[in-house]
This record gives C-alpha cells, sequence and structure tokens, in this order.
C-alpha cells in the first residue's frame, strides 16, 4: 500500500472511530462512575478533525485519596480470597478482552489517533492483551513460598513466605494505554494485591472500557480503580502513604522524579 493508501486508510479508520459513539469518561473508584469535586476537565481532540471529541474528568488530590483509601479497605478481603478465585476472574477478564476486541481497537483509535493498521495492528494488541492476562492469571495459585534452610536439631525450620504489597500505584503511558494496563494490573491482582490505575488524560477511552470488563468480570468493588488525570494526580497517587508499590512506564524525567518521590 502506498503512503497515500496508507494515510487515507487511517483517516477513514479515525474519522469512523470519530463519528461513533464514544463512551463518557469517569473516575471509576469503589466500584462507582464519579466525577472529582473540582470539576476539572481536559478537551480531547481528535487528531483526523481537529475537534474536541469529548472532556475528560481530571482527578483531584480528593479523587486520589477516596481511589487509595478504597483499595486500601478492599485489601484485606482480596488478599484472602482464594488463589483459584483470582485466577478465575482474570480468566474471564481475558475472555472479555476478546469478546470487546472490536472495542479496544476502536477505541485505542480514539485514544490518540494511532493508526489501526500501524506495524502492530491494534486488534492484534487485543489479542496480545489477553494473552498478557491469562499467563499473570495462571500464577495465581502457583505463588508459594521455600524451604530456605535444613531442619535445626532444635527443630525449627526456615521457609519464605510472600505476601502482597497492598495498594499498588500504576502509572501507565499514553501511547499504548490498554496495553500498559495489562502489563501491570493482572499481576499485580494475581498476587492480592489491590490497585489504583492513573491513565494519562491524553488517552482515556480505553481505561473506561477496561474497567467495564472488570466490572463485568465480576471483581470485588474497590479491587481496581482507574484516575485519568494529569502529573499532579499521578504524584499524588505516588507520595500517598497507603501506597505501597509504584509501577511505571514513561519518560526518565519523569521517572527521575517519581523515584525521588518514593524515596523516604
Amino acid at each position: 500500500m502506498s503512503s497515500i493508501q496508507e494515510g487515507s486508510a487511517w483517516s477513514a479508520h479515525a474519522a469512523e472511530a470519530a463519528n461513533a459513539r464514544l463512551p463518557d469518561v469517569h473516575l471509576r473508584i469503589n466500584g462507582k462512575k464519579v466525577l472529582p469535586q473540582s470539576g476539572q476537565r481536559w478537551e480531547h481532540v481528535n487528531p483526523a478533525t481537529g475537534q474536541v471529541d469529548a472532556t475528560v474528568p481530571l482527578a483531584d488530590a480528593a479523587a486520589v485519596d477516596d481511589a487509595v483509601l478504597s483499595a486500601h479497605a478492599a485489601f484485606e478481603a482480596w488478599r484472602r480470597t482464594a488463589p483459584a478465585r483470582r485466577r478465575d476472574l482474570l480468566m474471564r477478564l481475558a475472555d472479555l478482552m476478546v469478546e470487546h476486541g472490536d472495542d479496544i481497537v476502536r477505541l485505542g483509535t480514539a485514544d490518540n489517533g494511532r493508526p489501526a493498521r500501524s506495524g502492530a495492528p491494534l486488534a492484534a494488541l487485543a489479542a496480545l492483551a489477553a494473552e498478557w492476562t491469562r499467563y499473570y492469571a495462571g500464577w495465581a495459585d502457583k505463588i508459594i513460598g521455600d524451604v530456605t534452610g535444613s531442619p535445626m536439631q532444635d527443630g525449627e525450620l526456615g521457609f519464605t513466605m510472600p505476601q502482597p504489597y497492598g495498594v499498588v500505584g500504576l502509572v501507565i503511558t499514553w501511547n499504548a494505554p490498554f496495553m500498559s494496563i495489562v502489563m501491570k494490573a493482572p499481576a499485580a491482582l494475581a498476587a492480592g494485591n489491590t490497585v489504583v490505575i492513573k491513565p494519562s488524560e491524553l488517552t482515556p477511552f480505553t481505561g473506561e472500557l477496561f474497567m467495564d470488563l472488570v466490572q463485568e468480570a465480576g471483581f470485588p468493588p474497590a479491587v481496581v480503580n482507574l484516575l485519568p488525570g494529569t502529573a499532579d494526580a499521578g504524584h499524588r497517587l505516588v507520595t500517598h502513604p497507603l501506597v505501597k508499590k509504584v509501577s511505571f512506564t514513561g519518560g526518565l524525567a519523569t521517572a527521575s522524579k517519581i523515584l525521588a518521590a518514593c524515596d523516604p
């Protein structure tokens, strides 16, 4: 296909995504769709048309606090959920990703104008996302400890016992947001952690879809929370005292700031 044809194909697909109804974007806290008290918004511009196609609510400090507190409250019950149950929920989530592959493609295009026929087609990424999720689901009932020493004469025995951290803050990329979520959240959930996800305000739509699938899969409320927002929301999340682990993918400058902010 020539570059002109490729450009036409991209424009047609992006325009189709623009014309299709986009989901209303929310903060997703404790199983509910909420809006920030501050009323902060971001205007999302479709690159194919140059027009604003959605207004995105931006998480403020109060919303971050609410999400982290909700995840913290849900942690004890989730960590004690049978590993087989956590596995089955993640497997169901993976199945839903396959079922909603067309939606992942459509909203992935709407998110940031990524061509659906780019080097790694969005349709292929939807299938890959499901495989990532299934991989981590398989670990849920295989996290075990190890004997670290021989039995002593007095009967003592050394062993390790892996434990979940608690609330994990996930700051994800703008260029492949859905894939970025599934490369982080399922692993944390399989191990018994609860999560608060902070996607970029630039790419809000696939995050909304991910939370719909989480709810449909049957995850308990507050185990997974999502807060579209700016760097201010990200800073509040990674420095929150109840967030015990942070996973970030992005630029070196931001990574350096997060490292400094997390350093006790």
